[in-house]
């Protein structure tokens, strides 16, 4: 039952705020485009933590970025490529945690993961991040991770371990992680990872293959994605 309220609910969703593709016969939404919630704030604006909705401008964040091999703890990966498109395998990161631990994103291959870029100015970031904790416990038996990349602080700085810790206790988070990125990880900063504003969310699955991109804060959206990554 769930699943079908989320289709029909997001098929509405997505008529209103998003640049996929819906077919008119099946009703199924390209997943070629990012999927957009009700908060999306572009990079590089102010906000001042009350805005509910920004011009959605379209933009093809997606490109093809190639490595030969990568690493599943001690195990060569020899894909042929990375990126943010469906059905590629992310890119790998290695980022220190709330904790001051090095937190590698290809050690968790087996997880459902969700992967929430947001910064400490965004206030659609805020609001996702008060139900990162418990959305994490509730999916955590199904083999969710829920990790939160702090790109920058309210500061528009890069975050330190003690931002990281400061944003985890402001929003309640206690065993998520929360990772402390740059600019550096983004395309736009010569990294790997496209997104063009806040939050963004990338949906992984257990094979480490990208399911969906989510622009912007909803969360019967995050649900439903949760579920497709689940299954």
């Amino acid at each position: 039952m769930f699943k079908k309220t989320w289709a029909l609910s997001c098929a509405f969703l997505l008529m209103s705020c998003s640049p996929g593709t819906m077919d008119l016969e099946t009703g199924e939404v390209s997943a070629d485009s990012p999927q957009e919630g009700e908060g999306f704030v572009e990079d590089n604006l102010p906000d001042n933590g009350n805005s509910e909705t920004t011009e959605n401008s379209i933009i093809d964040p997606f490109g093809d970025i190639f490595k030969p091999t990568d690493w599943v703890g001690n195990t060569p990966v020899r894909w042929s490529r990375c990126g943010t498109r469906p059905a590629y395998h992310p890119c790998n990161f290695v980022l220190l945690d709330q904790n001051g631990e090095e937190f590698q994103l290809y050690n968790h291959y087996d997880k459902a993961i969700v992967v929430d870029f947001s910064t400490g100015w965004c206030g659609p970031c805020k609001r996702a991040a008060d139900v990162v904790q418990e959305h994490s416990d509730t999916y955590a038996a199904e083999g969710l991770l829920y990790i939160t990349v702090l790109i920058e602080t309210a500061n528009r700085e890069d975050p330190t371990v003690a931002d990281l810790q400061a944003w985890a206790d402001e929003h309640n988070i206690t065993s998520a992680p929360v990772l402390a990125g740059s600019r550096a990880l983004l395309e736009s900063g010569g990294g790997d990872w496209a997104l063009s504003g806040w939050p963004t969310f990338y949906f992984i699955k257990k094979e480490m293959d990208m399911h969906i991109t989510m622009r912007g804060w909803s969360e019967e959206m995050l649900l439903g994605f949760i579920e497709e990554i689940l299954e």
